[in-house]
């Protein structure tokens, strides 16, 4: 090996059940999705709703920052008397993680809970913070929400829909407006506590 080559750890990695479980149960046959991300500087990653990362003692950390809905929707229409069918799909979740380019903040997208099938609908976002760097604390340094903002209508599946700026504590995201004219919206959300925004159409 080569010197200053970089020597790569192995960490064994249990995902966590509940969330395993919420894939299976939405799973379509053999299709399913398993949402992961990476942060930039490859210092953090996370997979479902999980975030890893490697602390000052080089220790893989974890935190889990949210969890899946207790009830989940029906994707099957109730008949004329209201009744389900006796075999019922658990509508799936949409959601995903998106870390900005510096890697200290993390987004959390996810789709409100209603009677539509598809990722196109009202979303909430989550704004998660890494905490600074603790020696005597590994574990303490991990990820604090700091920010949300709810009700935004669009489809953020897709990438390019969701963008942090590459400096400032701002992002960007597409919004679905009355057709055919959508918007992209700017949030500040580094001093707009309360969730709100400007936009430009």
């Amino acid at each position: 090996m080569k010197p200053g080559f970089p020597i790569a750890k192995q960490f064994l990695i249990d995902l966590n059940p509940e969330d395993l479980l919420e894939v299976e149960k939405a799973a379509d046959g053999n299709k399913f999705r398993l949402p992961v991300a990476f942060a930039p500087n490859l210092r953090c990653f996370s997979i479902l709703r999980t975030v890893f990362w490697v602390d000052y003692a080089g220790s893989l950390q974890q935190q889990r920052i949210d969890v899946p809905l207790s009830q989940p929707i029906q994707t099957d229409v109730p008949d004329r008397n209201g009744k389900l069918p006796q075999e019922s799909r658990p509508k799936s979740r949409f959601y995903k993680l998106k870390f900005s380019p510096g890697g200290h903040f993390l987004a959390f997208l996810e789709r409100q809970s209603d009677q539509n099938e598809f990722s196109r609908g009202h979303w909430d976002f989550k704004i998660w913070k890494k905490k600074p760097r603790d020696p005597s604390a590994p574990q303490a340094s991990g990820w604090q929400q700091v920010t949300k903002l709810c009700n935004i209508y669009g489809d953020f599946l897709p990438e390019g829909s969701f963008a942090f700026h590459p400096e400032d504590q701002m992002a960007a995201f597409l919004e679905y407006g009355y057709a055919p004219r959508n918007q992209t919206s700017i949030w500040n959300f580094g001093s707009s506590t309360q969730g709100l925004c400007t936009v430009s159409v």
